[in-house]
This record gives structure tokens, sequence and C-alpha cells, in this order.
């Protein structure tokens, strides 16, 4: 206020300090200085970018690796199943589990050993024996040229089902297979 003869705020305050003892204001000084740091410490803390994310798992059929290695038993027209032989890598990631692995015809059936699902682990290349079984000779190409199975995969990234088409002789000994059975 204009013409008091009060003591303004910031008069008292320095009036205050400097009757301090010189001790008592180095550790204010000190004390202040520690909030202060405190105060930006956590700033920066709470504002700082985050660490970047890991990379995610690949997909499951980017990670797989399937090979044909051929046939393990022969059918007969007696005996309508015959024995095939694949070899299954997961070159990296989390492990892959397959869930289905099916022909590209309803007149064959497939069973595994060892059993569907099945999990596979980066690093190591297990063998799996498929045992073909024709339940039909109606309407099944005995000459495919191109035949695939349906495979079903799944890691911690995704559950996929995707057409794998086996190369090496598979399209040349499912043919004589399925020949051996429906057409002796």
């Amino acid at each position: 206020m204009i013409g008091t003869d009060r003591a303004r705020l910031g008069d008292r305050v320095s009036e205050r300090w400097s009757t301090l003892p010189p001790r008592l204001r180095r550790t204010a000084i000190g004390a202040l200085l520690l909030v202060l740091i405190a105060a930006w410490s956590g700033y920066y803390a709470a504002t700082r970018p985050p660490a970047p994310a890991a990379p995610p798992a690949p997909w499951p059929f980017q990670s797989t690796r399937f090979h044909y290695l051929g046939l393990t038993s022969q059918p007969t027209p007696d005996k309508p199943y015959f024995g095939m032989r694949i070899a299954i890598t997961v070159i990296r990631g989390p492990t892959v589990r397959i869930d289905r692995l099916a022909p590209d015809f309803a007149q064959l059936k497939i069973t595994t050993n060892p059993p569907l699902p099945a999990g596979f682990t980066a690093g190591g290349t297990r063998n799996v024996e498929l045992r073909m079984t024709v339940s039909r000779c109606s309407g099944l190409p005995l000459d495919g040229r191109l035949p695939y199975l349906n495979v079903t995969l799944r890691n911690t990234r995704a559950i996929e089902t995707q057409a794998w088409i086996p190369g090496g002789d598979y399209a040349e000994d499912l043919s004589a297979s399925l020949h051996a059975v429906c057409d002796p």
C-alpha cells in the first residue's frame, strides 16, 4: 500500500535470513538444493521416453522349416495306408506348436507320431512320421501335380494355418502310393 511504513514480506524474510547463524543457512541451502534435485529427478523419470520394446516373436511359418524325407512304408490294395517322414526345424524364436496337419484331399486321413499337437523348440530338428490312410478312392486324384498339406502352427505371436507343398519326391511318392491302393 502506498504511504504505509509497514515492512514488505521480502524485507522481513531477508532480515530474518541475515539473523540466522551461518551454519543453519548452509543447512537450509543444502536442503533446498536436495529438494530441487529430487523434484528434477522425479520429473525426468516420469517424462523420459520408454525403453525400446523387444522385437516381437517371428510368425510361426517364418521360423519353421519343413523337409520331406521320403516313404517309410508302402501300401497294398489290402493295406490302404502308407507312411511318410518329414523333418521339422524351428530355426529361431519361441517354441512352435503344430496343432494340425491335414492332406488336401478329404479321402485321406493322417495320423502322426508324435501325436499332434506337438511342440518344437528352436535349434533342433525332429522327424515326424505320417501315416496316411485312404478312406475311399472315389474322387481322389491319383496323379496330383502339387499336392499340399494344411498345417496349423502356433507360437506366442500368432496362430497360422497355411498350405505347405512338400518338396522332394512327395508328389511322386503320394501318386505311386495312391495308385497302389486305388488302381492296382
